[in-house]
């Protein structure tokens, strides 16, 4: 007897694949399960970190939010999403504009951030250029899609002012 993705899940799996295997399902299940590994590594990464301050919580803070998110999926079946805000292009603008302007740039993005956000996300600085967003529990399934559209939609209307610097700033929102 096999059991739906969503009854898997409710007592606790993460994902699941139903046979006969589906290629393309596998392929997906597979980038997810890179994806995780990754974050997990770079949340887990305590060679930088950076204060919690102005409503945004350090990234080794983030990162014990993070593995209690994957415990919670892994027992509860409880459902979390994040949603990365980085500068695309942080590292041209670095090495053209210098570590100031950078970090000015960063700062003006948390900003941003910390206003669009509903007030039960929480928003960990997680790289020189990248703030991550976590949704606990969203109430509705379209609830991390809209975050994502307002999210983009803000970055566009504010990207004047974010880009204080020569080169004009590449949000990239995922």
């Amino acid at each position: 007897h096999t059991m739906s993705v969503e009854s898997a899940q409710g007592f606790g799996a993460n994902d699941g694949l139903s046979k006969p295997l589906d290629a393309d399902q596998v392929i997906t299940s597979m980038y997810n399960c890179a994806r995780v590994r990754a974050l997990y590594r770079q949340f887990g990464d305590e060679s930088t970190d950076y204060p919690s301050r102005d409503g945004v919580i350090a990234k080794s803070a983030f990162n014990q939010l993070f593995i209690t998110c994957l415990d919670r999926a892994d027992r509860y079946g409880e459902k979390s999403y994040l949603i990365n805000v980085s500068v695309r292009n942080f590292g041209i603008i670095r090495g053209d504009e210098g570590d100031d302007k950078a970090r000015e740039i960063a700062e003006l993005m948390k900003k941003y951030i910390t206003r669009i956000r509903r007030l039960s996300d929480i928003i960990g600085h997680t790289d020189d250029h990248e703030f991550t967003v976590m949704m606990l529990s969203p109430a509705r399934a379209d609830e991390p899609i809209m975050a994502v559209n307002r999210f983009a939609n803000e970055f566009a209307e504010v990207h004047d002012l974010i880009s204080v610097s020569n080169a004009p700033v590449e949000i990239k929102i995922a």
